[in-house]
C-alpha cells in the first residue's frame, strides 16, 4: 500500500552535516527541530513546514531542500486472502458470460449450426415455384386460347359464311 506522504527526500550524511550546520544559525527552538530533522533518515514536505516560516525564509535552508533527492516510494504488494480470489474468479467468469451474451444478442437465434434444415429458405423456394408454375400455366391458357380462336374463331368473325362445325 502506498503511503500517504505526498513527497519524501532522502538524507544523506553529508546532506545531514550540512542541516546540522546551518542549524548554529537558526533560534534554540528551530534549531532543536533541525537536529532532530537531521537524525531522519527521510525529510518529508510536512517536516519541513514544521521548521516555522520566518526563520527558514531567512536562512538558506531552500537551497539546501532543493538539493535533496527524492525518495522512491515504498510499495507494499497486496496478499489477497483465498476467499476474495475465489469471488473475484466467479466475478470475473459472470463478466465474461455477459460480455459473450452482449455479443451474441444480435445474432439470429433461427440459424442451426451442424444441422441441415430442410425448411430455411423454404418461403423463397415456394416463392420461386409458383412464379415458375404461373408461367407455364400461362403459356398453357394462351396455346389453348390461340387453338380455341383457331378453329371457333372463323364462325364468329364470319358469321354470314355460315360455316357450320362439319364443313370445316
Amino acid at each position: 500500500m502506498i503511503s500517504p506522504v505526498m513527497a519524501e527526500y532522502l538524507l544523506e550524511k553529508a546532506d545531514k552535516e550540512r542541516l546540522v550546520g546551518l542549524a548554529d544559525q537558526l533560534s534554540e527552538k528551530n534549531k532543536e527541530k533541525v537536529v532532530a530533522l537531521a537524525k531522519k533518515d527521510r525529510v518529508t514536505v510536512e517536516d519541513i513546514d514544521d521548521l516555522g516560516r520566518e526563520e527558514v525564509d531567512t536562512l538558506p535552508l531552500f537551497a539546501f531542500f532543493s538539493t535533496l533527492k527524492l525518495a522512491p516510494r515504498k510499495v507494499e504488494e497486496y496478499k489477497a486472502s483465498a476467499a476474495f480470489k475465489e469471488k473475484t474468479r466467479r466475478l470475473r467468469i459472470r463478466l465474461e458470460d455477459m460480455e459473450y451474451k452482449r455479443i451474441i444478442r444480435d445474432v439470429d437465434r433461427s440459424q442451426n449450426f451442424g444441422k441441415d434444415n430442410l425448411m430455411e429458405g423454404f418461403g423463397k423456394e415456394m416463392k420461386a415455384a409458383n412464379k415458375q408454375v404461373m408461367s407455364i400455366f400461362n403459356v398453357v391458357i394462351t396455346v389453348v386460347c390461340g387453338f380455341f380462336f383457331g378453329f371457333s374463331g372463323v364462325t364468329y368473325l364470319y358469321p354470314h359464311l355460315e360455316i357450320d362445325l362439319s364443313i370445316r
